[in-house]
This record gives structure tokens, C-alpha cells and sequence, in this order.
């Protein structure tokens, strides 16, 4: 215990804290800047697709607050097939590939002279937040408030743990910003859809007869493998939610990653291409796919957030230990359904997955 009782910190951490307020330390107190001083802005999301998504509020109230400013964005492979095409992005950089490619980008973005950089991953903050002084030579870096590492930034964030997580980003805005009527209210989730590609699956949709609310879109896949359902839970799940669809004049159409397209065709095949078809295809091109949907069952997932983002009732299954309050559907109707046993999809229940979707189908067809 110190002087004031409280527990003094592992030697290890007190040794790298020593380190980085020796060397890495920025300076403290500097007022926000006024949105009007803006110039060039930098978003570190380099993590997943679903975390690109939740920050699309953030980015429409920043071009808004500013729309002089040039905002870049750092992304990754995950995440920047979402917005490389964005108009309100300026420019898309990938923190990716090798050790070359890496400096190289470092190098761009240093050259870039940014005013402001948001430090927006919100977990295991120290290493993101030494790039982001990297990144960041002159300008100011906001992040996540953290006792550990506060001292990388200018200003930080206290997170309420309590609330989505895509409020917990928006925050950032009042802490990085003079805003003297505060910060606007949370816009809806936002995502640019490209006219070539929208027309582009319009086309697909009309070869396989899938109008617009006749089908129900089956994810299959998730970014991580323990949230994936395995083929006897699909096939199972499949059987069940062929006569629900069959009643209300509904395919089902499945859809995931790259890595489960075979898995997804096979599943398709054997149900019988009058009721199942699979759709498997790019990032922009799941979007008007799930735009046009009656509805969607998906794990706990980016695609939860991409169907929130064009408005589609939505039936996200949760792991035991997944957390619906941050990663929950948002401004949709919705259905939850989460595991009460296991650490995988294993655990969550096809007969409550059922459920909810008639559920949800009710729901949607009395309002229509």
C-alpha cells in the first residue's frame, strides 16, 4: 500500500509507465480546438467491420462540425471496404501487410501534418496510442481515458461501460472538441451505397427471384470462428426455418464470409434452391442485399450492425459471455437471443432462434 491506501501498481507496470512519460509522454492541458481550426483529421479503426460501422455517427457529425477538414481514416482488410468509397472520407489508409508497407503509411501519414487524431480502438490502448503520436507529430491525439496511459495524449475519454459502444465512440467528439452548445445528438448509423453496386445486385436478386421483402437473409459467418454455428446446428436451425418462411411466402437466402461460401452452397443445395439459395459476394455488395431483406439472422457480428444501418429487423444470437447492451442491434426492431452455457455458438438454442424470428416476423407484419 502507498501513503494513501490505495494498492500500489505490479512493478511491471510501474516500470513501463516510468518508460513511457519519459519518452512518449505529450503534453498536458492544451485546450480543445474549435471545429473551425480543423484542417486534416485522422480515424484510427483498424480493428473490424462491425467497429467501422458504430463509427459512422461519429464521422457524419464531424463533417458536419467541420466540412473544411479533410478526414482521413486508417483502416484495415476487415474494415475498409465499408468506406474506401465514402465521399465524406477524404482518404483511406490501411495499417496492414508487411513491415514496409506499415512504414510506409506511418511516413504518409506523418507527411499529412494532422490537426486532430482520433485514437478510436477501445481496447489495450498503450500500443494504438504510441502509433497515434507517431502519426500525430504536431497535431493532438484523443483516446480512451485510461490511468495506465493517459499521458500518450492530449485529451482523453472516460467511457461509459454502461452504454453502446457506438455512444462510447461518438464521446469522443466532446472530449476532443470546443463545442460550446455540446455535442449534437447521435446521429442514426450511416454507410455510402455505390449506384453500380446497388444496380449490380438488383440484377442478382432479380435472376434468383428475390424481391424486395420476400426473403429472409441466414449469416453464417462471424469474425470469430467460436461464434459460428457448425453444419448439424445449420442444418437443424435450416429445417426449422423453412416452414416458417414457407408460411409468410419467404426464401431464405444464406450469405457470409469467403471462407464459408462452399459450406453456405452446400447448405443451399441440400435444402432445395425453391426455399434456400445461397448469396455470397463483397462487403458493399451484402449491403443492398440486407437492405431489401424482411429480415435477418445473424451471431454476434459486424453484419448485426450493417442491418441496423439500413434500417432491417434483425436476430443477433449471443454467446454466454457476448454483451448485447455494447453490441446490440440499434433504431430496429430486434430480437436477442443469448447462449446460457458453453464458450460457442453450441450453447445457443435453435428453438429460441425459432421463436424469435416468428416473433419478429409477427412483429413486422402487424405494423405492415
Amino acid at each position: 500500500m502507498n501513503k494513501s491506501g490505495s494498492k500500489k501498481k505490479p512493478l511491471p507496470k510501474r516500470i513501463a509507465g516510468a518508460i513511457l512519460r519519459t519518452f512518449a509522454a505529450r503534453p498536458q492541458g492544451k485546450p480543445k480546438l474549435k471545429p473551425e481550426e480543423l484542417q486534416r483529421v485522422l480515424l484510427i479503426r483498424y480493428d473490424r467491420l462491425g467497429d467501422m460501422v458504430i463509427t459512422t455517427p461519429l464521422i457524419e457529425t464531424l463533417s458536419k462540425l467541420a466540412p473544411q477538414a479533410e478526414i482521413d481514416l486508417l483502416g484495415s482488410w476487415r474494415n475498409i471496404g465499408l468506406i474506401e468509397n465514402d465521399p465524406r472520407i477524404h482518404q483511406v489508409l490501411r495499417w496492414d501487410g508487411s513491415p514496409l508497407k506499415r512504414l510506409q503509411t506511418l511516413i504518409d501519414c506523418r507527411r499529412r501534418g494532422y490537426d486532430l487524431t482520433f485514437q478510436l480502438l477501445l481496447w489495450r490502448t498503450t500500443l494504438p496510442g504510441l502509433l497515434a503520436g507517431l502519426l500525430t507529430p504536431k497535431g493532438r491525439v484523443v483516446s480512451r481515458d485510461d490511468a495506465n496511459n493517459r499521458m500518450l495524449f492530449e485529451h482523453t475519454y472516460k467511457v461509459n461501460s454502461t452504454t453502446h459502444y457506438a455512444e462510447q465512440v461518438y464521446g469522443f467528439l466532446g472530449a476532443a472538441l470546443d463545442l460550446p452548445y455540446g455535442v449534437p445528438p447521435m446521429p442514426d448509423y450511416s454507410l455510402y451505397r455505390s449506384p453500380e453496386v446497388e444496380d449490380r445486385v438488383d440484377a442478382k436478386r432479380v435472376a434468383l427471384r428475390l424481391p424486395t421483402g420476400s426473403y429472409i437473409v441466414l449469416n453464417i459467418s462471424a469474425g470469430e470462428r467460436e461464434r459460428e454455428m457448425n453444419r448439424n446446428q445449420l442444418l437443424t436451425l435450416l429445417r426449422g426455418l423453412i416452414p416458417i418462411a414457407q408460411e409468410s411466402a419467404l426464401k431464405i437466402v444464406i450469405t457470409g464470409g469467403p471462407d464459408r461460401k462452399a459450406l453456405g452452397e452446400e447448405l443451399a443445395e441440400q435444402m432445395g434452391a425453391e426455399t434456400v439459395v445461397s448469396f455470397f459476394s463483397s462487403i458493399p455488395e451484402a449491403i443492398p442485399l440486407i437492405a431489401h431483406a424482411r429480415l435477418i439472422i445473424t451471431p454476434d457480428t459486424g453484419t448485426n450492425h450493417l442491418a441496423s444501418a439500413v434500417r432491417t429487423p434483425t436476430v443477433v444470437y449471443f454467446l454466454r459471455n457476448g454483451r448485447p447492451v455494447g453490441w446490440g442491434p440499434r433504431g430496429v426492431p430486434h430480437r436477442i437471443v443469448q447462449a446460457t452455457e458453453g464458450n460457442d455458438a453450441g450453447g445457443v438454442s435453435i428453438e429460441e432462434v425459432l421463436s424469435a424470428t416468428c416473433s419478429l416476423l409477427d412483429e413486422r407484419d402487424s405494423r405492415s
